[in-house]
Order: C-alpha cells, then structure tokens, then sequence
C-alpha cells in the first residue's frame, strides 16, 4: 500500500474543483479598471475566471477501465492532469498509487531538443529506473514505436505522428500501475492504432488502470466497461459504458440541426419513438416541407448516434409546393437489442445538399443483447447473425 492507503492503480478523486483564469481583455482603462480594482477591495474575485471542474468525485478500482467522453471543452483533458499530478485542484483531492505512463497532449510528453533515444532514456530515469534498466529496454521501445531508423534524430525534426508514437511507445513500456491517454490514437496510420490497443489491452489484462479519452466512441467502448460523461465540468453521468455512451449520443442530436435548409423533414418518430422486435418492421410517416414543385432524393439511415449509418435506404421522391407526406418501411429488422438513431436527408438527384443529414427520431429494438466482446474489440455491427458449431468426426 501507498503512504496514502491506496493500492498501485487505484484513483481516487474527491469533490475537485478547478478554474483558470478567462483571457484578459489587452487593455484596461478608466471606469473598467476603477470597478475591478475596487471589486478586488471588497473580496469579489470570482471576475476574471472560468471553472472548468465542478465537484467531480469518482473512485477507479486497480484493474479498471474507465473512458471519459464529452464534447470539447467539457473538462476531460483537465480531470485527465488533475489525476496525473500535472495541475493542482482549485479545491478538493486527487489521489493515485504506483506509476503512472501518461500520453496526454502531443509532444508533452517528449523533448524536442533531445533525439529519440534520448529521451527514452531521460523518461526512464525520471520514472525511477536505472540507467541500465532503461537502456536495455530501448531498442524495444524503439521498435514499437517504429523509429528505430529515426532514434538519433532531434525530435523537432519528427512529424506529429512520429511525436505520438514515441510518447504513447515510452508511457505503455514503463509497466505503469495507471496508464493515462487522451486521443493519442487520434494521430497515427491504422497499423500503429492497432499495435496501441493490443498495448493497452495488454497492460489491463495485467492488472494496470486504463483511463481513457477518444472520440471514437466504440473505439472507447471496446476499452472500457465504465464510462464517465462530463458536461461544462460536471459528471452528466456515470456508469457501465454501454449505457453512458448510448445517453451521450442522444444528447448529441440537437447539435446536428443544419441551417440555410432548402427544405424541412418532419416525422412522427420525434414525438412517439417506436419498439420492434429483432426481425420485425420499422414503419413511419415523413413529411417532407418543400417552396417549389422537384425530384428529390430522399435517404434513411439507422446509426449508433453518430453521423455515419450501418444501413440506408434511398428513394427518389417528388415534392409537391407545400408539404408532402411518405410511408417509410425498414423490413425485417434483425438487430440486436438497443436503441438507435433514424437519420434523414434530402438531395437534388445530381447530390447537392436540399436538407442535411440529421436526427428525425429513435428506434427501440426488444429483446436480449449479444455478449460482451474481449477487451479491445469494437462491434461496428449490430446486425445478429446465426451460427452453429460442431465438433469434426
């Protein structure tokens, strides 16, 4: 046990706050600087700052992975260096055991004026290893990182991708107690994003902490069962990472409004959302609005949320002046149990955009969810597919 009671691994995180300070108009004159000095007199110091953590409290068991989402700006990267020791709480604790290899920002993590094995060596000592415990692990950490012809070259000389690869390579090879990565495999070639999540799965398998932030949703959901969801610098919800990811793309569909929309949908499943059983058939009516008589293209989708469907439909339509109104069919529906988005658009038949792609409604599908996949793998498909297996004579 640590000096603080926790286990290697374990996060602890009590009622934390944290605030910066809002950006400083250039120039302050007169009345402006009369009313701020004489606020600062009377004890008024709230002017001037923004809070970015409001009274976050989560505990991480050693062994646990635990995802992060949000918008941008809503706190994660913060909580993410509150957690490493990078900045301190405005109020409130955070507390941690064992080492902890931490990929946070690009470039943060390494030196651009030392070369790549160097810097290898420097994040060695600093983490507490010896100088020959470091060197004879950075050859490996080279090559996982696929810079071995680059280890003698300035870092400021590496691209971005190069940059993320070394940090994230020397963080996952330190053995730490809680790994820390906040969109690294946003930068980097798919083969490189693969050999990250066989790391990561490696070192949660091996009994370490995952704290993770991406905006690929499944990408997080194959790393983590729990998930925490912060909104403007609170904790909107927590919880098993099916359920808070399922919430967090709901909320997202009133940011996907289009504006200057050439014609409007309307639908009855933003009103009453329906349920169907695995098999059966997604029927609506949409209402297309329209100024003028034309050909459009009309495409449904069903998607997890996020703007790219697993299936659409198109059909070509006419729109009458005023609002016509359609009969939609998805048939035989074999989805798995869950909820997911109906998205619409409509287009001229040579592509150019009338109404952009959007949310119209959600569909329920009853029944009983597919297995857990392994740590680290994504299901990009909901579809449920029937399958036998017998043992060879």
């Amino acid at each position: 046990m640590s000096p603080s009671g926790l286990a290697p691994g374990e996060v602890r995180v009590e009622n934390v706050w944290k605030r910066f300070r809002t950006d400083a108009t250039r120039h302050r004159f007169g009345a402006e600087e009369s009313r701020r000095l004489i606020g600062g007199l009377r004890g008024d110091h709230a002017e001037g700052w923004r809070w970015v953590l409001r009274d976050i409290s989560l505990e991480v068991a050693p062994g646990e992975s635990m995802g992060l989402i949000g918008v941008n700006g809503s706190g994660k990267s913060t909580l993410l260096k509150v957690i490493a020791g990078v900045v301190h709480p405005f109020a409130g604790t955070a507390q941690t055991a064992g080492f902890i290899g931490s990929v946070m920002d690009v470039g943060a993590t390494v030196q651009n004026t030392l070369t790549g094995r160097e810097n290898i060596i420097l994040y060695g000592r600093m983490m507490g290893w010896s100088y020959r415990q470091t060197r004879s692990r950075t050859d490996e950490i080279l090559e996982f990182a696929g810079l071995t012809g680059a280890a003698d070259r300035l870092v400021k000389h590496y691209s971005s991708g190069m940059n993320v690869r070394l940090g994230f390579a020397m963080a996952s090879c330190i053995e730490p107690s809680t790994l820390i990565v906040d969109e690294a495999l946003a930068v980097g070639d798919a083969d490189f994003k693969r050999k990250c999540l066989q790391r990561m799965r490696e070192i949660v398998d091996g009994g370490a902490t995952l704290l993770f932030v991406s905006h690929s949703l499944e990408q997080l959901q194959s790393m983590c069962r729990r998930a925490l969801w912060l909104d403007g610098g609170v904790i909107r919800e927590s919880g098993d990472s099916h359920e808070v990811i399922a919430a967090y793309r709901a909320s997202l569909d009133q940011s996907r409004i289009d504006s200057g929309e050439i014609v409007s949908i309307g639908c009855d499943l933003s009103f009453t959302p329906q349920s169907i059983d695995p098999g059966g058939t997604l029927q609506f009516d949409i209402s297309i609005t329209s100024g003028e008589l034309r050909s459009a293209d009309l495409t449904v989708g069903l998607s997890f949320g996020e703007i790219d469907p697993f299936v659409t439909a198109t059909h070509r339509v006419e729109l009458l002046p005023g609002t016509t109104s359609f009969t939609f069919s998805f048939h035989d529906m074999a989805l798995s149990a869950g909820t997911f988005q109906v998205l619409a658009a409509v287009t001229e038949p040579r592509g150019t955009s009338l109404c952009g792609w959007r949310s119209i409604g959600r569909v329920k599908v009853r029944g009983e969810r597919p297995a857990p996949l392994p740590t680290g793998v994504a299901r990009t498909s909901p579809f449920i597919v029937d399958s036998t297996i017998e043992a060879a004579p």
